[in-house]
């Protein structure tokens, strides 16, 4: 789960154990430390993407194993809204 921002709020064990990165060296950031470098620019920008509507996403793209291989995966994720329209939070997985 993350922010509106799109930073880490919650990651579960089996992403902690997929890359070895520790859930408290990525609390509070973005997934960019274990995406591929070609996936970098679409997670970098902020409010250009994913896209915010309440349309569920799926994205193919590599992410860094524990050894430091880089293997493709489907991410799904969804923004889930206030009743105002505003982002609450972001809530995915991969796959």
């Amino acid at each position: 789960m993350a922010t509106p921002d799109r930073l880490i709020e919650y990651v579960n064990t089996q992403g902690t154990d997929y890359t070895r990165v520790a859930a408290e060296d990525i609390l509070g950031r973005k997934w960019i430390s274990v995406l591929h470098p070609t996936m970098w620019i679409a997670f970098s920008f902020p409010g250009t993407w994913p896209p915010r509507t309440d349309t569920p996403f799926e994205l193919e793209c590599r992410l860094r194993r524990f050894d430091g291989q880089y293997r493709w995966h489907d991410l799904r994720s969804r923004a889930l809204f206030d009743d105002d329209g505003a982002i609450l939070k972001w809530i995915g997985t991969g796959y």
